[in-house]
């Protein structure tokens, strides 16, 4: 009995041990919303504060194994977290493009001027996935409980308030966990160019399978589900989740995923020729247009 007991603790401390490494594959960058006019670093720059509470932040995260990059690195990044509608626009694409991070956690810090000259601390915070904008955790409030607050007062004081974004912590956790398991979503759009007379039911060399069959089986098999939208001959359309990391413990991303397939794509023949094709991808929207045949290497 004791050496089944010793048996079972190792077994535990091997799979604690194992979590931080496995929370790990996400990076995580926290940043303040910025108000009218103000940059990231200008808002960060200006208010000890707001260092000290991003810090803190990372913290929790650091502390249950993330990963987490210096906010100092991020030149361009949105001024707000982005939603469904925003995320489509220009020059949040690119920020977001360039964000060295899986998942942007944004914080908007709120002062509280209470009686008597009192200030308190109140933090929102919504983490937002990097490539399709989706909402990973989402805070209402997160209030301190230390009273007169000023720039010399290190929030890593202020218990209450560190027990609360660890409660956070484990909003996050669980959609790690659902990631991890499910995978993160990524929208495959495949379409020939109106004016090719290729079709994608044109036979692979090779191969008994249609190029649309040939490229399905390939997502299939490269993803954890798929869900197929509208299909044509000139046109694949489908949902898919792909795996956090691959069976070879690498880690993979949308541009990853695409990077692949396009070089899948490029491999194949039809009647001998190499498809022509051009990439128009944002984000965790793979949008690739087969433009023909063509004898070019």
């Amino acid at each position: 009995m004791r050496q089944l007991s010793i048996f079972l603790l190792l077994c535990g401390r091997l799979l604690n041990a194992q979590e931080p490494a496995d929370r790990s594959y996400l990076t995580l960058m926290v940043i303040p919303y910025t108000g009218p006019g103000e940059s990231v670093r200008t808002t960060i720059d200006k208010s000890a504060v707001c260092r000290a509470v991003l810090g803190q932040v990372n913290n929790v995260f650091e502390e249950r194994g993330y990963r987490t990059k210096d906010y100092m690195e991020v030149l361009r990044l949105p001024n707000t977290a982005p939603d469904a509608t925003d995320i489509e626009r220009t020059e949040i694409k690119e920020a977001i493009r360039n964000a060295p991070a899986d998942v942007v956690v944004y914080v908007e810090i709120t002062p509280l001027d209470l009686n008597e000259g009192d200030r308190q601390l109140r933090l929102r915070l919504q983490a937002v996935d990097k490539y399709s904008g989706e909402n990973y955790a989402n805070s209402s409030s997160v209030e301190s409980t230390i009273r007169r607050y000023r720039d010399f007062v290190q929030p890593a004081q202020d218990f209450q308030m560190i027990n609360r974004l660890k409660t956070y912590a484990d909003q996050l956790d669980r959609k790690f966990a659902d990631v991890l398991k499910n995978g993160r979503s990524v929208f495959v759009r495949l379409a020939v160019d109106p004016g090719s007379p290729l079709t994608l039911s044109a036979p692979v060399d090779g191969n008994r399978l249609s190029l649309s069959e040939i490229l399905y089986d390939w997502i299939k098999n490269h993803s954890l589900r798929t869900y197929p939208g509208s299909g044509d001959a000139g046109l694949l359309e489908l949902e898919c989740k792909i795996p956090l990391v691959d069976a070879h413990q690498r880690l993979v991303t949308p541009y990853t995923f695409r990077t692949e397939l396009m070089t899948y794509l490029r491999q194949l023949r039809i009647s001998t020729k190499k498809l022509d094709l051009t990439d128009a991808s944002i984000n965790a929207r793979i949008q690739i247009v087969l433009k023909g045949t063509t004898d070019r290497e």
